[in-house]
């Protein structure tokens, strides 16, 4: 998405056209930006403990290497399912998260009468 903006930005610049409305535009293509950028570096410090950057420091590639190992870890890449078969795509792994929570919850029949 950053490369579409600053194709936007050269496009814009070597347009011919009224100097006025060609700084609004950038200023607000600056802005876009600036706000992708912004929200591409809160997502790298979700997870990242304050013990693990200093005080008003920008993410790095530390951070963005701890929080890909972060990931990685804590991915599951295999299942066992209620019939002890091993389930190792994605989808599969779902389905078997589905079945067991609907058998798990699903309503208990009484054999009572009222």
């Amino acid at each position: 998405m950053e490369n579409f903006y600053y194709a936007a930005i050269y496009d814009l610049l070597r347009d011919p056209g009224h100097d006025a409305s060609k700084l609004i535009a950038l200023k607000g293509l600056k802005e876009m930006i600036i706000r992708l950028n912004s929200t591409h570096r809160q997502r790298l410090l979700v997870d990242t403990s304050d013990q693990d950057r200093l005080l008003g420091e920008d993410p790095s590639l530390y951070h963005l290497i701890k929080a890909w190992r972060r990931q990685e870890n804590r991915q599951m890449n295999e299942i066992l399912d209620d019939d002890e078969i091993p389930q190792t795509s994605s989808a599969s792994i779902l389905k078997a998260f589905a079945v067991h929570f609907r058998k798990k919850f699903e309503p208990i029949r009484s054999m009572c009468r009222a």
